[in-house]
């Protein structure tokens, strides 16, 4: 809010309103419009009057002092004023209020605008033709009337002149006051008038149009005489009749003139009828003429003659428009706005005690140009508690005279959540210089304290400090108690403490009983030595101190002289500026801690206060929280009668670990081996012999199942890995050798998944032109069926196939090229169609072979499950006990290799029905892949047996379709009991399946043969509820089954999980370069996960204290 004290100039439509000139303006141009003669044009628009220019200000002069009466007012005595301006000789200007001078000189007054002229009036339209009369003209519009003129916008009258006494004590009170001395605004300019626009012209008169009979015409007829009719007619009959006839048949139809209307105009309509009947040959009126016609060879008319009357149109043109009348005359002359009135003059008169008077044209202005912030300790950071120095404030005097001679003190602008002032008795307040000249700069003396509040926030863990402030200080006018406008500069001010963690080394994984440490930095990162342990002497330095607390269910901290304890203090050591110290503490894992269960051991950074006051006691500040999780792992033992193996990580829980173990041990009634891929080391196992080298921990695992929970976890310093990226494909193809199935949960990367199954199915080890080398003899074959044979009667004995080539015969017409991979593509659609459940890889070298590599075929399971373990609850009340869901579940017993799964059925050892359906479906699921797997074949002969022989059909059952055959295989198929539920529904299921075949569709044959020579299942052949429950069975309603039991999508259940037979689906030809891109990658997998092993031997030598195992290199058995 402002006083204000003006000497205005007046505006010119104040002027004009006043002095009464428009209501004489607007009489005068009435007159004017009421003695112009009445006339068909419009009348001209009025033109406007010319605009009033602004008046000019006055001139005033006060003086400006402290008032008497109120504290922090200003006085304002009036020394001169403008005539006709009536000022109070003194006013007083309260605390808070400013001051406010004009001397505005008035604004023009806005130009008006002309009158529009106005429209002419319209024409009188014509009448319309009559028979006896032409149609009239219609008359011209008027014209439109002229537009009138506008006026230009006045001009702004001229600013006046202040005047402001001031003694030289009293120029602070410059602070508060304002003033204006511009000249007026100029009036905006008016518009001129719109011309009239001109009358519409009118509309001729319409014609009119009618029809006249000119006379009449005759014309022959039937009854017209004719010229023998003039003979002797005493003789003759009477013509009676015939007149009849000729007036019946005559017409009575005018005839109408072919031509248009006649136009006729005047008195001539009676002139040109005539001479239309003499052009038409029509008679006035009808007369009766005795005489012959042309019939009768006469020029007249009989009496048989008929007549028409002749009719023509007649018009009368209509009469001619008008014109329009012309728009008005238009204004074109340019208008302007005012010109703006001439600035007045404001002068500061400054009295000084000598007598001497020094005018300036504007006041003094300061303006703060930079300042500088250092922390208390001078270590260059700004920690939570400390106080800050701001010094060096530079401000600037912008102005055009010298500033106050007054003091004025700076302080902190406003307190915030960062800052706070301190009391200036104890050094909060500074004082800017005094009477810095104009266009001067000067550096204040002394400094301003201000503290950062300490941190009161609760420590987030794993959390490092660190905060942002804004600094801002003030400058406050004496007095007036105003602050200064332009002290807006502020500095962004970084918080944190003079030390902090850096990084942090442990194992994630610790085994039960066994010793271990931590090793941790401490960084300072201020320019001050901190640890008081070690400082030199007479050498300050602050104490910093690390808290760690262990959980005492879980371990012990171990000191120097053995003792344990679950809270330990570590003084750290004497730091100079910018150093870290490495610190490191030993502890235990108690034998009773669970395994898989995680801990956390918590670390507390202590640093000891900027501002100690007790010189006894030590005031210790929490810097930093860090917590360490450590995972309890079991050591890897195996069990002898293990049917399973868990292979875990650091990320795994006790909950995970737990539900699978009570499921496999509960559930399925088998034991379970663990081993943590983390804590191991890998998936080696150190020899009982020290000479001897490490095997894989899968080597031991023969039809037994291995479930690796492949989440991405840190191995060491090689990074994020999982369990299938610690897998040589030599280990994987082992297992599957060996009769093992194995299960990846949590693979969400399907891609690592893919490409290790890739490299375990086909275990390359040799470039294509080095591969024959390592060919046998006796795989060393002449023919496409040599090699078939051979690979039949090796997997009828369970025997391993290999490497086998074959020769190919030379032609003098073929490039060798294009020969030999021919002859490897034509192989290897020979082996896809005659063994459509394995799986080959086809290549050729440069020496005119075919080389063959037998890869895992369809009987050996590797799947993958994209869901990692999951849990329910089984209690309301305890959300901790929890168990597996029923999708793992199913995915686990899927898992379980098919020879144990159907030796399960027929046993019936299980009584759950959850479970034994579980177990059914996943082995129809397992037959059906084989059975869509043959329709790869086109092979028609594929499943042809010999007569029906049952050898002939177990045989090739055994080699197709080998799950179907272990169904039959097992001892107690030919027992003396009729065959479990369960494999009868398998049957089924089967039967149902292979029924729906569009090629080999002689496998059901096949099947009821083996069914028919099997003791325990012959009586289903003859049994109709077993013949209606297959044509009932719907085979397509598999995965609808597993859904239901597994309560799961079936989108789920289709793309959720990936098997090897997908990955790998059918045999297939490789060129070289293919086939040896594949083993260059599997020699860099294994030259990667032979550095991953060697990391972590070191890696676990280096932390562990008593390691229960030595964890070995694994590069020689990564080489084989």
């Amino acid at each position: 809010m402002a006083t204000t004290i003006s000497v205005n100039g007046v505006n010119g439509a104040t002027l004009a309103a006043s002095s009464g000139i428009r209501l004489v303006q607007e009489t005068s141009q009435g007159l004017v419009l009421y003695n112009q003669p009445a006339t068909r044009h419009g009348q001209p628009g009025t033109n406007a009057p010319k605009a009033i220019p602004g008046g000019p200000a006055g001139t005033l002069a006060v003086r400006l002092s402290e008032s008497q009466i109120s504290q922090g007012a200003v006085h304002v005595r009036r020394l001169q004023a403008s005539q006709g301006h009536q000022i109070p000789q003194n006013t007083e200007v309260p605390m808070g209020r400013d001051l406010h001078l004009t001397a505005i000189g008035g604004n023009g007054e806005s130009g008006h605008d002309g009158g529009d002229g106005h429209h002419g009036l319209d024409g009188v339209d014509g009448v319309g033709a009559t028979r006896a009369s032409d149609a009239t003209n219609g008359t011209d519009g008027g014209d439109g009337g002229a537009a009138g003129r506008g006026s230009s916008g006045g001009h702004g009258g001229t600013g006046g002149d202040i005047h402001i006494v001031v003694d030289e004590n009293n120029t602070h009170l410059l602070m508060v006051v304002s003033w204006d001395v511009k000249g007026g605004i100029g009036g905006k300019h008016g518009y001129h008038g719109n011309a009239g626009t001109g009358g519409t012209r009118g509309a001729g008169g319409p014609s009119h149009q009618w029809e006249e009979t000119l006379g009449y015409t005759y014309y022959c007829t039937d009854s017209c005489i004719r010229q023998d009719a003039y003979r002797d007619t005493s003789r003759s009959t009477s013509n009676t009749i015939v007149r009849m006839g000729s007036h019946l048949h005559a017409s009575s139809l005018a005839l109408r003139a072919p031509i248009g209307a006649l136009l006729v105009s005047g008195n001539n309509l009676q002139r040109a009828i005539v001479q239309a009947r003499r052009a038409y040959h029509a008679v006035e009126r009808p007369r009766a003429d005795p005489g012959a016609c042309k019939c009768g060879g006469g020029t007249g008319n009989c009496t048989g003659c008929d007549m028409k009357p002749i009719i023509k149109k007649f018009r009368r043109a209509p009469g001619l428009d008008g014109k329009d009348g012309e728009i008005g005359a238009s204004v074109t002359a340019p208008l302007v706005e005012g010109s703006k009135g001439v600035d007045g003059t404001a002068t500061i008169a400054v009295q000084h005690h000598d007598g001497s008077t020094k005018r300036y044209t504007s006041p003094w202005s300061l303006e703060l140009v930079d300042f500088d912030i250092e922390d208390g300790n001078a270590d260059g950071v700004f920690e939570p508690g400390e106080i800050l120095h701001i010094r060096r404030v530079r401000v600037r005097n912008v102005g055009g005279m010298p500033s106050p001679n007054c003091q004025i003190p700076v302080t902190l602008a406003d307190h915030s959540d960062e800052f706070e002032r301190i009391h200036p008795e104890d050094g909060g307040i500074a004082y800017l210089p005094t009477s810095i000249p104009a266009a001067g700069e000067a550096l204040m003396d002394g400094s301003i304290m201000v503290r950062i509040k300490p941190n009161t926030r609760p420590t987030v863990v794993d959390t490092q400090f660190r905060e942002k402030g804004w600094l801002q200080i003030r400058a406050d006018m004496p007095w007036l108690e105003r602050r200064l406008p332009t002290f807006d500069l502020r500095k962004e001010v970084d918080i944190s403490y003079p030390c902090c963690f850096g990084s942090f080394d442990n194992l994630s994984s610790v085994a039960q009983g066994a010793m271990s440490r931590i090793e941790y930095q401490v960084c300072n990162s201020g320019s001050q030595p901190i640890g008081e342990q070690g400082a030199p002497p007479g050498r300050f330095s602050r104490v910093v101190e690390v808290r760690m607390t262990v959980p005492q269910q879980y371990g012990r901290f171990l000191s120097s002289n053995g003792a344990e304890s679950t809270m330990t203090d570590q003084s750290i050591p004497f730091m100079r500026p910018r150093d870290n110290a490495t610190m490191q503490q030993q502890f235990c894992v108690l034998g009773t801690a669970r395994s898989h269960e995680h801990f956390r051991i918590i670390l507390d950074l202590y640093i000891e206060s900027p501002e100690q006051v007790n010189e006894e006691t030590v005031d210790m500040v929490l810097v930093e929280r860090r917590a360490i999780s450590l995972q309890v792992s079991s050591t890897y033992s195996p069990k002898p009668n293990a049917k399973f193996l868990l292979v875990t990580n650091p990320a795994t829980n006790e909950r995970q670990s737990r539900a699978v173990q009570d499921f496999i041990q509960n559930s399925l009634l088998m034991e379970v081996d663990l081993c943590n891929a983390h804590q191991n080391g890998g998936l080696l196992r150190a020899s009982e012999c020290d000479f001897d080298e490490p095997s894989p921990v899968l080597a031991a695992y023969h039809n037994k199942t291995v479930i690796f929970l492949n989440n991405s976890f840190d191995f060491f310093d090689a990074g994020p890995r999982n369990a299938v990226q610690l897998c040589d494909p030599s280990w994987l193809n082992e297992l599957a050798k060996n009769g093992s199935s194995s299960l990846f949960s949590g693979s969400g990367n399907v891609g690592d998944f893919n490409a290790v199954v890739g490299r375990s199915v086909f275990p390359l080890s040799t470039m294509a032109k080095d591969t024959l080398s390592h060919v046998l003899p006796s795989h060393r074959f002449t023919s496409q069926n040599e090699l078939f044979e051979s690979i039949q009667e090796a997997k009828l004995r369970e025997r391993p196939m290999g490497v086998s080539a074959i020769t190919v015969k030379k032609k003098w017409y073929t490039r060798s090229r294009d020969r030999d991979e021919k002859a490897a593509k034509d192989l290897a659609k020979f082996l896809r169609d005659r063994l459509p459940n394995e799986r080959f890889i086809v290549t050729h070298d440069d020496s005119g072979e075919t080389i063959v590599f037998s890869g895992l075929n369809h009987v050996h399971c590797m799947r993958s499950m994209e869901s990692a373990i999951t849990l329910r609850p089984t209690s309301v009340t305890d959300p901790t006990l929890t168990r597996l869901d029923r999708l793992t579940k199913f995915m686990i017993v899927a898992a379980i290799p098919f020879r144990q799964r159907i030796d399960m059925l027929w046993r019936t050892e299980h009584a759950n029905l959850n479970l034994l359906d579980a177990i059914k479906l996943s082995l129809i699921q397992d037959v059906f892949n084989q059975i869509d797997q043959l329709q790869v074949s086109k092979y028609r002969g594929l499943l042809r047996s010999q007569s029906g022989e049952v050898g002939s059909a177990s045989t090739i059952i055994q080699t197709h379709v080998p799950f179907i055959g272990y169904i039959f295989s097992h001892p107690q198929a030919n027992g003396p009991l009729s065959a479990p539920e369960a494999i009868v529904d398998i049957l089924i299921w089967i039967l149902a399946k292979a029924s729906s075949l569009k090629r080999h569709r002689n496998l059901p044959e096949l099947i009821r043969s083996l069914i028919r020579e099997r003791t325990s299942l012959s009586p289903l052949n003859d049994s109709n509820q077993f013949t209606a429950a297959v044509a009932d069975c719907q085979p397509e309603r598999l995965i609808d089954e597993i859904a239901a039991l597994t309560n799961t999508t079936t989108f789920e259940l289709r793309k959720g999980q990936t098997t090897a037979s997908q990955v790998c689906p059918e045999t297939e030809y490789w060129p070289p370069p293919k086939w040896n891109a594949m083993v260059r990658e599997i020699e860099r997998e294994q030259e990667r996960l032979q550095d991953d092993m060697k990391a972590a031997k070191r890696e676990l030598g280096r932390m562990l204290m008593e390691p229960l195992a030595s964890p070995v290199d694994s590069a020689a058995e990564l080489s084989v």
